[in-house]
């Protein structure tokens, strides 16, 4: 999941797994906290891996719900 979402954006792990908070890769990370979360990992075990809070995950959760649609539809 992790390298697919990287291939994906075209992103590096080392960016994917970073602190960086540039548009470019956190959109990427939230997709890929949501599929994480998907995959069965709680929300604490998906924040642990990326060195965040599992309030963090709740919010990446969010937005990939609400945004990624939205951004579809409109470009």
């Amino acid at each position: 999941a992790i390298m697919g979402v990287c291939k994906d954006y075209k992103i590096s792990f080392e960016d994917m797994m970073s602190g960086s908070r540039r548009r470019t890769v956190v959109l990427p990370r939230m997709v890929l906290m949501y599929k994480l979360y998907q995959t069965g990992f709680t929300l604490t075990e998906v924040g642990a891996m990326f060195n965040r809070d599992h309030t963090t995950v709740i919010n990446a959760i969010t937005i990939t719900l609400v945004l990624l649609p939205i951004k579809t539809l409109i470009f």
